[in-house]
């Protein structure tokens, strides 16, 4: 009912194109059905850790890729930048472990698998607090 309602306001095109079964149906789910409540998956039995990146490292996730979050407490776009510079630090590090003064591809693959499995510990309370105070 209210989801008719909004819709009839706000985009009356696409209300009058859907069909009204749906409605009878639809629910709007104010619980983040996409936060993860822990730092690692249990897959067969088996835990391992989550991570922000590929296998391979030849691709890592930030902001609302790797760590959605509620608008209730306008974290998402800190915590976005929190992430790129964790990354560039993650980088930095391993070249400074391996000596370089250029990043190669296999040193930014490194550093993509350091911060895809540190970042998640530290992102995920913050989506828990945000998920919590968004369902007051």
């Amino acid at each position: 009912k209210n989801l008719d309602k909004m819709l009839q306001e706000t985009v009356p095109a696409f209300h009058a194109a859907v069909d009204k079964s749906f409605y009878e149906n639809a629910r709007i789910n104010r619980r983040p059905t996409w936060l993860q409540m822990s730092a690692t998956n249990k897959d067969g039995g088996r835990t391992e850790e989550v991570s922000y990146s590929t296998e391979s490292g030849n691709v890592a996730l930030v902001g609302d890729a790797a760590h959605a979050m509620t608008a209730s407490m306008g974290e998402g776009g800190n915590c976005a930048m929190e992430s790129a510079v964790k990354l560039v630090d993650a980088v930095g590090c391993i070249m400074k472990e391996k000596g370089e003064t250029e990043c190669t591809v296999d040193t930014m693959n490194a550093g993509f698998l350091k911060y895809g499995v540190s970042r998640p510990k530290d992102v995920q309370p913050i989506q828990e607090m945000s998920a919590a105070r968004n369902n007051k």
